[in-house]
């Protein structure tokens, strides 16, 4: 939209005039030391982007060229922008511009005017920044030219010029323009210099990445974290594999799914209805029974469940599986992988770069997170700590709801309310009192919860400690907040189907919506023999947010939550 002012009906040209001459005018515009024009203001950029759009098209110019027709015969080779910095940082000097002629290209970051013959660009690609700077002089132009061909250059332009590594006397490395800075790709609005407006920003990603260095660290660190995932598992010899997200049936956790319908599979005008995955773990293991040993993915997962500042609809998890692995193996592999995460984002962004106070930038996270990750994480076992915490002896039978419900009134708490959907449930009831006495224990160091009652894990191996079914499983938090979840794996076909029968009685006759359905083909597979076998899942977009100091889970996502990805 135009801005509807008194100036935007001036001429175009006298717009674009004006304009110029705001850049190239001396006075207080300029600093004394260098006569160099200062950068406009918000409201004069608006102004001068006002009617812009209007203006290019009348201009008569290619405004998007065919990359292959700016790259004429005879022109120098293109190279980018990180690869001219690591060639050129030590050899480049200011009395004489080398000999090699390059063609760089990429986004306008900034534009500066001295006089009526020198501009400086600073140009960025691949998140990395070089100065161009156009000498009219030194490049053989005339001023009729070096005025109207760099009038129409504005902050943001793709733009493509060729030159030679030369440097300024203040010591910066630049490309030398031997030519005048063509415009490949016109920005049509002028890119925010402070946008903070969270709202602003969630709804326009684009606008928001291309203009908060921030968000796009945080993005690039993302990169980095998956990156680091696959390499770590890759040396490990585990086998990157990718399994269904569609199926009949949504298992492998306890959660909502989304659902679907499929035509192609229907019959007699009947649909078949489908539904997104909630984890890929029946899947992997499926894939170790046929004797991939070592498997692990890095993909979508999908619940019909709330959101929040740490859900999402829609989230990215990584899960491995690897035989003959016990629960020690996998707090090992934990840790090695946490540590190691950390090292490689701080190598390549910076120890600097994510803060622990984002207000005041105090303090790396990166250095924090290393120390805290160093010693080996605390270990609390969830039985006797619970009974540590308040005095009183669980039930031996974890699965008894009434014998739950007393041992909160003996403990001195008020009774659990049924939820919304009906069900009170043992494990619904083990979780709580996990989250009143095991995990306000997290906060300070990361902590491994072990050995939880079987009814919370039906997929883990289980064991008779002092007359109580307990599982093989363990929680990691850091923070106060869950981040891994392991267990050696349940292997018995027979146990296994025992374990889905009691879901399926939750489900049934206490009407808890979300304890999933048996998968009957899963203990089919299990009779073909899966090995002892380790598994682990961990969100990515947690562990993201951990190390960048993310508040929301949206800002580690390229473009946001489902609540602002319709915005975009």
């Amino acid at each position: 939209m135009y801005m509807r002012t008194r100036a935007s009906r001036v001429s175009l040209a006298r717009i674009e005039t004006k304009s110029l001459l705001l850049r190239a005018a001396p006075s207080r515009l300029y600093s004394k030391k260098r006569r160099q024009a200062a950068p406009l203001t918000p409201e004069a950029e608006a102004l001068d982007f006002a009617n812009r759009k209007e203006h290019l098209l009348n201009s008569g110019r290619e405004l998007y060229p065919l990359l292959g027709t700016t790259r004429v015969n005879g022109q120098p080779p293109a190279i980018r922008v990180p690869e001219f910095r690591a060639q050129w940082e030590s050899k480049a000097t200011h009395e004489t511009p080398a000999d090699t002629s390059y063609t760089i290209q990429g986004r306008v970051k900034t534009i500066r005017k001295s006089g009526k013959g020198l501009i400086f660009i600073d140009l960025v690609q691949d998140f990395t920044k070089l100065q161009i700077v156009v000498n009219r002089d030194k490049a053989g132009l005339s001023q009729e030219i070096f005025d109207s061909e760099h009038a129409f250059l504005r902050r943001g332009d793709i733009v493509s010029t060729t030159g030679r590594p030369w440097r300024t006397k203040s010591g910066e490395l630049s490309l030398l323009a031997d030519g005048t800075v063509k415009l490949m790709t016109p920005c049509l609005h002028p890119l925010p210099l402070n946008l903070t407006n969270a709202t602003t920003r969630a709804h326009n990603r684009v606008v928001d990445l291309a203009a908060n260095a921030h968000s796009r660290d945080v993005l690039r660190a993302r990169s980095t974290v998956m990156a680091y995932i696959r390499e770590f598992f890759g040396a490990r010899g585990f086998m990157e594999v990718q399994t269904p997200m569609l199926a009949d049936r949504a298992s492998g956790a306890t959660a909502t799914p989304f659902t679907t319908r499929s035509r192609a599979l229907g019959s007699d005008g009947k649909d078949v209805e489908l539904a997104l995955r909630i984890a890929p773990e029946l899947w992997l293991k499926r894939l170790v029974v046929s004797g991939f040993d070592k498997v692990f993915e890095v993909g979508q997962c999908f619940r019909n469940e709330g959101i929040d500042a740490t859900h999402n609809p829609e989230f990215t998890s990584c899960e491995f599986y690897q035989s003959f692995a016990t629960l020690e193996d996998l707090m090992d592999i934990t840790q090695q992988l946490l540590r190691g995460v950390v090292q490689r984002v701080r190598d390549t962004h910076g120890a600097e770069t994510f803060q622990l106070d984002t207000e005041t930038g105090t303090g790396s996270r990166l250095d924090k997170l290393a120390e805290d990750f160093a010693p080996n994480f605390k270990v609390l076992d969830f039985v006797p700590e619970i009974e540590k915490c308040t005095g009183v002896p669980l039930p031996t039978d974890l699965s008894d709801v009434p014998a739950l419900l007393k041992y909160f009134t003996a403990a001195g708490l008020s009774e659990p309310t049924v939820e919304a959907n009906g069900a009170l449930t043992a494990p619904k009831l083990l979780d709580k009192l996990a989250g009143i006495y095991l995990e306000p224990q997290c906060q300070d160091q990361p902590t491994f919860i072990v050995n939880h009652p079987t009814e919370m894990a039906p997929l883990a191996k289980s064991a008779i400690v002092n007359g109580r079914s307990l599982s093989r499983r363990f929680e990691l938090f850091i923070h106060g907040r869950e981040y891994a979840n392991a267990y050696e794996e349940e292997n018995s076909p027979f146990a296994q189907a025992r374990k889905f029968a009691v879901q399926l009685r939750d489900r049934e006759e206490l009407h808890d919506e979300e304890s999933p359905l048996p998968d009957d083909s899963f203990v089919r597979a299990l009779e073909w023999g899966l090995p002892p076998t380790g598994g682990w899942g961990l969100g990515i977009d947690r562990l993201v947010m951990l190390l960048t100091g993310a508040t929301r889970i949206e800002q580690v996502l390229a473009f946001g939550g489902v609540k602002t990805v319709n915005y975009q």
